[in-house]
């Protein structure tokens, strides 16, 4: 049987089953959503390549360009680090 939600978007958004019931025409699930908490940017690309491992038509950079550029120091940290 499988899981009604699928791991990926568990490890994505922090989430945790812990127990779920399938009936004949819904189901229930439990889960354990943890603490609001600032994450570091390797924790920010781990859970972006859980949810997308192969970059889409739709996006412009693959993984490996986005970590380059939080690693010099990019636009995006600079306008991060001011909030």
């Amino acid at each position: 049987m499988r899981v009604p939600f699928g791991q990926q978007r568990m490890q994505f958004c922090g989430a945790e089953i812990l127990t779920y019931c399938v009936m004949t025409n819904h189901f229930h699930v439990l889960l354990r959503i943890p603490e609001p908490a600032v994450l570091s940017d390797i924790e920010l690309m781990r859970r972006y390549k859980v949810l997308y491992p192969k970059p889409t038509k739709f996006q412009s950079a693959s993984t490996k360009v986005m970590e380059s550029q939080l690693e010099a120091g990019g636009e995006g940290v600079k306008t991060r680090s001011k909030n």
